[in-house]
């Protein structure tokens, strides 16, 4: 059997989407921005820019709303162009919010174009506001006013969210990066969060790894040496009545045929084969760190990342500097410390990897972290970082496009079948 788990042939349209999760003050996750990039530099013909635009948003929210929960919102970015070309009623209104782009200058055919919009339904979002004048307009449309928290003060901060609230719209602090801006926020009333602190951990000093963790890094601690020991892994998953179950549930999904039944978790497990095995557990294990809304989404795009590396290593074959499963790994464990709160030098202190891997886990250039740094920026939608890596090793961006919509629908088939019994 093949060492790669297959998956039926698919058309893949070249579309760059990234996605940031945004949550309430409770912590619970309310939706995403989603971020959108044709991602054919220099080489698309477009004779129709209008319908190229809503393709772009049709497939984008597709590609980017796999996975996630029902009822999550999400916020999709609008030039000036788009606005006035009324691009936005490509998007379904009852859970897409129209984002007006801090470039967009309040003009008479800007303001009527969101008028219709607003008046059809849609749901209004001003980005990145700092209280910059040429605005007011526009204000008096928006239903969210994002405001950009990152090194404003708070003699700033205090009076513009007061304005803000007096005008009845709804507050997204955007680039949170801290507990502290966070906490402020969250007392001055603000209804949405966004940013990087929701995606590393809060240190806490002294904590422990509770011992069901304890676990599951355990067997993490397995799995990452390269001859881990199959039948062993085997033992495990028998003496869990849930990971068997969630196993054959996966051996009967859709990225399999099977002919055969299965007779045993022996049976099951050779069927699976030694990597495909080695990839399902840690995605579930992962999965099943931490059952909190922040940490279901971190435990996405660790997986995410880590089959985005592996395909972009398999592509480049020869020429990959890692092997595809060594790549796996570095993208899979990338947000360990987010979803255990513990330092990352810590959570991997004990596990068999190369020292290369640990360097660039813990923030150390190198390598390796280039392309951790290559995948964090192709989520966040920052092209400018991913272009020199590709040119060096010859990747081009609609390769790189496909990989990642196959990661993001891979993730979503694997993680729909290996979720909590």
């Amino acid at each position: 059997m093949s060492n790669d788990i297959t998956q039926p042939d698919i058309a893949y349209q070249p579309i760059f989407v990234a996605r940031q999760p945004i949550f309430k003050p409770t912590m619970e996750l309310w939706g995403y921005e989603l971020l959108f990039r044709n991602g054919m530099v220099g080489a698309a013909h477009i004779d129709d820019p209008d319908l190229a635009t809503s393709q772009v948003i049709a497939d984008g929210i597709s590609l980017g709303t796999a996975g996630v929960a029902p009822g999550s919102k999400f916020l999709v970015n609008f030039p000036k162009k788009m606005l006035v070309d009324k691009a936005a009623l490509a998007i379904p209104k009852e859970n897409c919010i129209v984002e007006i782009l801090e470039t967009v200058e309040a003009t008479d055919d800007v303001i009527a174009a969101l008028k219709d919009i607003k008046g059809q339904g849609y749901t209004l979002a001003l980005d990145d506001f700092v209280g910059q004048d040429g605005f007011e307009e526009i204000l008096k449309l928006a239903d969210i006013v994002k405001v950009e928290v990152l090194g404003m003060p708070p003699g700033k901060l205090i009076p513009l969210t007061q304005r803000l609230k007096k005008q009845g719209v709804s507050l997204l602090a955007e680039k949170i990066e801290d507990q502290a801006m966070f906490d402020m926020c969250k007392s001055l009333g603000y209804s949405y969060f966004q940013g990087y602190f929701f995606s590393k951990p809060e240190v806490v000093e002294g904590r422990k790894v509770p011992m069901g963790q304890l676990a599951k890094l355990q067997l993490l601690h397995k799995l990452s040496s390269a001859d881990y020991d199959v039948k062993d892994v085997a033992q495990t998953i028998r003496a869990d009545t849930s990971l068997s179950y969630r196993l054959l549930t996966y051996l009967n999904s859709a990225s399999f045929s099977l002919t055969q039944k299965v007779s045993s978790i022996a049976q099951a497990v050779t069927i699976l084969g030694h990597q495909p095995l080695k990839h399902w557990l840690m995605v579930v294990i992962v999965s099943d760190m931490n059952p909190s809304p922040r940490a279901t989404e971190l435990a996405f795009k660790s997986v995410q990342r880590g089959r985005f590396l592996d395909l972009t290593a398999r592509q480049l074959g020869a020429s990959s500097p890692y092997p595809a499963d060594t790549m796996f790994l570095l993208g899979l464990f990338s947000l360990l410390d987010a979803l255990l709160n513990q330092p990352m030098d810590k959570v991997i202190a004990k596990m068999p990897l190369e020292e290369e891997l640990k360097q660039a886990l813990t923030g150390e250039e190198g390598p390796a972290r280039d392309w951790l740094d290559m995948a964090t920026a192709v989520e966040e939608g920052d092209w400018q970082n991913v272009a020199g890596i590709l040119n060096k090793y010859g990747l081009k961006t609609e390769d790189t496009a496909t990989n990642y919509a196959k990661a993001i629908i891979w993730t979503s088939e694997i993680l729909k079948t290996t979720g909590p019994a």
